[in-house]
């Protein structure tokens, strides 16, 4: 269902946004770290193309492959055999789902959404004159 408005045929003034920064999922280094360089190259690993696409689908060829430079979750993901469901199979091999030091890919809820009811609330919620 889309946002109230006071007339019929108006677009919503409001909607439900995430700050750019929710507050929530930040990472830190302990002062008491014996690894504090390991630790920084792992957070760092994650806004790497490499780790971007690491962090967002796992491991090529295993939980995505590349389609026309599209990384797409293989059938392990999205029917997996052990009927596990795309949420559950996806933190078997990526960090997508779960706070953290990447960026999430857009690419990853064109293909974790796998019903077109999800895509549809999502546009639908979507299209709000709120700031983003």
């Amino acid at each position: 269902a889309p946002y109230p408005v006071l007339n019929k045929g108006d677009r919503p003034k409001f909607g439900q946004r995430t700050n750019l920064y929710t507050g929530s999922g930040g990472v830190a280094i302990s002062s008491k770290s014996g690894n504090v360089e390991e630790a920084v190259r792992m957070l760092d690993y994650g806004y790497s193309p490499e780790g971007h696409l690491f962090f967002n689908f796992g491991l090529e060829n295993i939980s995505y492959t590349m389609v026309d430079g599209y990384p797409t979750y293989t059938d392990l993901i999205l029917r997996n055999p052990d009927r596990l469901a795309p949420s559950q199979a996806l933190a078997m091999y990526n960090r997508a789902s779960y706070f953290g030091p990447f960026v999430q890919d857009v690419r990853y809820l064109e293909q974790y959404y796998v019903l077109p009811e999800q895509k549809e609330a999502t546009r639908i919620w979507s299209d709000t004159d709120a700031d983003s």
